[in-house]
């Protein structure tokens, strides 16, 4: 009986040594909006000289963990309307910043019209090293780089 004693505990020890401690999640905060973006709105009718408005449905969810790494999921849906016609704007994105590097997975933007058809995208994964400030990145963009709400907006007008 004694031996048998003796072999529980240990196996209870054992048991309890390679559990691991259960660290606390991280922080957790979440943001919503929904609505006319007026700054946005505002900075669209001033570039393209006619007014253009911003209706947005975003929804971010950031997570801070005990080592300093934020982390933020970000879903971005707006319709840009101006100069008689509309285009959608979605942006859904997993970024990752820790004290290594920024790392933003997803498409951070995705520009088309009602019917669909894109106009601009970057879609893929980004790194950023901080050690050496080396930038990576894998996917694909299409002409992200110099697109224009106001011309495209203008284009979509019958």
């Amino acid at each position: 009986m004694r031996r048998v004693s003796i072999l529980g505990l240990a196996a209870l020890g054992l048991a309890f040594v390679a559990t691991p401690a259960v660290a606390a999640g991280p922080t957790v905060e979440q943001f919503r909006f929904v609505g006319v973006d007026d700054d946005q709105s505002a900075e669209l009718t001033a570039d393209c000289g006619f007014p253009v408005t911003v209706t947005v449905d975003a929804h971010e969810t950031h997570l801070l963990f005990d080592d300093g790494t934020f982390q933020a999921l970000i879903h971005y849906n707006a319709t840009v309307t101006g100069a008689g016609g509309t285009l959608v704007l979605n942006n859904n994105v997993n970024e990752v910043d820790s004290s290594e590097s920024f790392r933003a997975a997803g498409t951070p933007l995705r520009v088309s019209t009602i019917d669909g058809r894109t106009l601009a995208k970057q879609a893929g994964l980004l790194i950023f090293r901080f050690a050496d400030g080396t930038l990576t990145f894998h996917g694909s963009l299409r002409p992200a780089e110099g697109f224009s709400f106001c011309e495209a907006l203008q284009q979509q007008a019958p």
